[in-house]
């Protein structure tokens, strides 16, 4: 009994009120206790003094007592364990505010729960009709459903009309100091919208939106591949409002030339001659930017013709574009470019070029289009037999300058890196790490190889000298179709 007193913080107060529970809580008279037994013991107790309280505890009988309240705040003695959280003596009493601010974190949550419900409900409430309109919706604003043809379910018809006539008429500008309001307005009733119709929960839904301009009154529209692409029925908006089921004619994937037919007579655009282009000529961009639906159709934008024949790495395949600084929106895609003539240069094509190398180089100012005189050379094949045949001799290769040249112990050149498949270059025995120094008798350092190559038809042949293991061998090459070819 001694040890267990004498634990670690068992104090001279704790003794006391052991001695006195029996005599508070028994309700009997207890005779007076001596001056020994009252006074107090600081420390390990005598062994008479231990007995005595021993033998005084066993005479009193056991009287049970009511559970006490952990928020009493009156004294619990009794001994044991049963009163290790009744507070001490002059320390105060945090049960209350425990309670107190217990419960005011509960409230503080479930008010926060209930708020976050009644605005879900509301915001449901509020979302679930746009939801339902957009998901009973199958074509543009105004609900035109294509009728469905052979063309949108099978890809498309092919060409076959070798009659079409391309090109429309100038508009007569009068005001020659500032010609865009009269280009503007004549050229707004030849360009159109389109947007390509996919199936989605077995309902045709929008996939994806551009522009087009007509180049034919008997309703051929040219527009970009990649708007089209992929897509199972087209809807063809005009600038009134009209909305026409289109149908894919045929599309070039590399060059990004799709030509779309409508049953309607629309003016055609007049056709310009991109050759002629020059830097620092004025040109107007006319498109349907997406986002907005028919919100924004037909909006103009003005600028300045900021190089031509830039040649850029497009679709694996090197080809040249008008760069431009006219503002050129997500949804200008296939859209007209026209000079101060009122005549269309080039196709819209390009914007986020320059930022999809992850180079950090804003895009405002920097936008491309398709030469005409190639977009129209392929809308043309594409009328008239369904197909684009690009003249090819499917390879990829990388210049050696001059100072890459001495500091290697090569020669200036092309250096071939890679081969397509299908390549007439690889099968008239070509190889990698040939370098190409002449092309049709002429240096490829002082001329672009690629331009010659172009010139071609497919079906020709071009002759190129090549240099090998410090030797020089001669071979003519067939044109073939790069359209035919794929990538190892």
């Amino acid at each position: 009994m001694n040890d267990e007193w004498n634990q670690p913080g068992f104090s001279a107060s704790d003794e006391e009120k052991k001695s006195e529970a029996p005599e508070r809580f028994s309700g009997q008279e207890q005779p007076e206790r001596t001056e020994q037994e009252q006074a107090p013991s600081w420390g390990k107790p005598s062994e008479p003094q231990l007995w005595q309280n021993a033998q005084s505890e066993q005479s009193q009988p056991f009287v049970p007592q009511p559970p006490r309240r952990a928020y009493d705040s009156g004294p619990r003695y009794g001994g044991g364990y049963q009163n290790y959280n009744a507070p001490r003596a002059g320390q105060p009493n945090h049960a209350r505010k425990k309670k107190s601010k217990a419960g005011l974190i509960i409230g503080i949550t479930a008010g926060a729960i209930c708020a976050i419900l009644v605005g879900a409900v509301i915001m449901g409430a509020f979302l679930y009709p746009i939801f339902r309109d957009y998901q009973q919706t199958p074509g543009p604003s105004t609900g035109i459903t294509p009728t469905p043809s052979a063309s949108q379910g099978s890809g498309p018809v092919g060409g076959g009309d070798t009659d079409a006539s391309i090109g429309g008429t100038a508009p007569t500008i009068t005001d020659q100091i500032n010609p865009i309001p009269e280009i503007a307005e004549t050229a707004l009733k030849s360009v159109v919208g389109v947007t390509t119709m996919q199936s989605q929960g077995g309902q045709l839904q929008p996939s994806a939106r551009g522009t087009g301009f007509v180049i034919s009154s008997s309703g051929y529209i040219v527009t970009n591949y990649h708007v089209i692409k992929d897509g199972e029925q087209f809807v063809v908006t005009d600038h009134d409002g009209n909305e026409y089921a289109g149908t894919l004619i045929g599309g070039d994937k590399n060059l990004d030339i799709a030509v779309l037919k409508i049953d309607a007579e629309l003016p055609a655009v007049a056709i310009g001659d991109s050759d002629a282009t020059r830097v620092g000529e004025q040109v107007i961009a006319i498109g349907d930017p997406s986002g907005a639906g028919q919100n924004l159709t037909g909006t103009v934008t003005v600028g300045y013709v900021s190089a031509v024949n830039r040649e850029l790495m497009f679709n694996n395949i090197r080809q040249k574009f008008i760069q431009t600084d006219a503002a050129v929106n997500p949804g200008n895609s296939g859209g007209p470019l026209f000079n101060t003539k009122g005549e269309v240069v080039g196709v819209v094509t390009l914007k986020s070029l320059v930022s999809s190398a992850n180079s950090g180089v804003s895009t405002e100012g920097i936008g491309f289009a398709i030469p005409i005189n190639n977009a129209i050379d392929a809308a043309q094949q594409i009328i008239s037999s369904g197909s684009v045949q690009r003249p090819g001799i499917g390879i990829r290769y990388s210049e050696v300058t001059q100072a890459t040249a001495e500091a290697n112990n090569l020669v200036p050149g092309n250096m071939i890196a890679t081969f397509m498949n299908g390549s007439t270059a690889q099968q008239a025995g070509l190889q990698v790490g040939d370098i190409i120094i002449r092309c049709e008798g002429q240096d490829v350092t002082k001329v672009n190889m690629s331009d010659l190559v172009n010139a071609k038809k497919v079906g020709e042949s071009i002759e190129v000298t090549v240099w090998r293991d410090g030797q020089e061998m001669d071979f003519t090459i067939p044109i073939g179709d790069v359209n035919q070819m794929t990538e190892e």
